[in-house]
């Protein structure tokens, strides 16, 4: 079964091209366009990865980050943040600038699926 990857993101086209990007790559896609959503989507989906906009509608990405490393249940799920924003989240945490290069975002992926 493919691994499933969540993307969090407003902005229509950038949610559809990671998702397609995703899709073409052998992954699961499913999205959501606001943070209150995504944490929605987390808990029904229970994602292998999410990718992560920091600038969100209802509810940001910072706080939907916080939100999750805080229930037992979604913690240990893996997030690589794909903004323009920069996160004021945990260090460490991968990093992704926008525009994001496709094969650098498949790479880290990969990685944190391993």
């Amino acid at each position: 079964m493919a691994k499933k990857i969540l993307v969090v993101e407003d902005d229509a086209v950038v949610a559809s091209y990671l998702s397609d990007l995703f899709t073409d790559n052998g992954y699961a896609a499913v999205v959501a366009r606001d943070g209150e959503t995504g944490l929605e989507l987390l808990r029904s989906e229970r994602p292998d990865l999410m990718t992560l906009d920091i600038d969100l509608p209802r509810s940001s990405g910072t706080i939907l980050y916080a939100t999750m490393r805080r229930d037992s249940e979604l913690r240990d799920i893996p997030v690589v943040v794909v903004s323009g924003v920069s996160p004021r989240i945990k260090k460490g945490l991968p990093t992704l600038s926008k525009p994001v290069d496709a094969a650098e975002l498949l790479r880290v992926v990969a990685d944190a699926l391993k």
